[in-house]
């Protein structure tokens, strides 16, 4: 998605026909490097949160906190 999008922008940005292959590489080479810092951020938190949900203590929380969720969706698919 985020590619799509950078597309989108692009030409209220700059002049699409006036880029040269120097200007294309240089936006290549940009997005590339925002594009992998971007990637290893998300996998630090992914990483980050598996230690959190996989600790007993949390992992109870999570299963507390989903089931009830549960039952409130019922509840309320009952009354109507």
């Amino acid at each position: 998605m985020a590619i799509v999008f950078y597309l989108a922008v692009l030409p209220g940005l700059l002049d699409i026909t006036s880029i040269e292959i120097l200007d294309y590489l240089a936006l290549c080479g940009i997005v590339f490097v925002i594009m992998g810092i971007i990637a290893l951020t998300y996998g630090a938190a992914a990483s980050g949160m598996r230690r959190i949900f996989t600790s007993g203590h949390s992992k109870l929380r999570i299963d507390r906190a989903s089931g009830g969720m549960m039952v409130m969706a019922g509840m309320l698919v009952a009354s109507r």
